[in-house]
């Protein structure tokens, strides 16, 4: 599953909003919101199952990464949707995240961002398209390059 597109939405006037169907349709199973620093990612219920099992799996754990995880899965809720496919924006995180009525969704990869308009605009004109490919770029160069370390090993 891939997410990938901006839409623009506005939420109506009891604060709700629906995905797009293009997301929708890839998220039968569920899907859950947690906080991040300026905005919220949406998460399929598969995902969020692949990342947990990652924690358990792979991670050390330590108060450090209790503290981490703790962020990430407490703010984390799973939204009740209407007949309609709407769901309520919460208000304590439409006030923190600056959320008046409009809003920007942003497929990244393997989940969803959805950010206030205002403060996705002002993040786009800080950086350029191509300076996001360079960063994508640098970052698969990494990926690569751990991958034949571990081949090594």
């Amino acid at each position: 599953m891939v997410f990938y597109g901006k839409y623009f939405h506005k939420l109506d006037s009891k604060n709700r909003m629906r995905l797009p169907s293009e997301y929708r349709s890839q998220m039968r199973n569920g899907w859950f919101m947690t906080k991040k620093s300026g905005y919220l990612s949406i998460y399929p219920k598969e995902m969020l199952d692949k990342l947990s099992e990652k924690f358990e799996d792979e991670l050390i754990y330590s108060p450090e990464m209790e503290l981490k995880m703790e962020s990430f899965f407490g703010s984390m809720f799973q939204a009740e949707e209407d007949e309609q496919g709407r769901f309520v924006l919460p208000k304590e995180y439409r006030n923190e995240l600056h959320i008046d009525k409009e809003i920007v969704l942003v497929g990244v990869n393997n989940h969803i961002n959805l950010w206030a308009k205002e403060v996705f605009e002002e993040r786009q004109k800080s950086e350029s398209g191509s300076d996001a490919m360079a960063g994508v770029l640098e970052l698969l160069k990494k990926v690569e390059e751990k991958r034949q370390t571990t081949k090594k090993d």
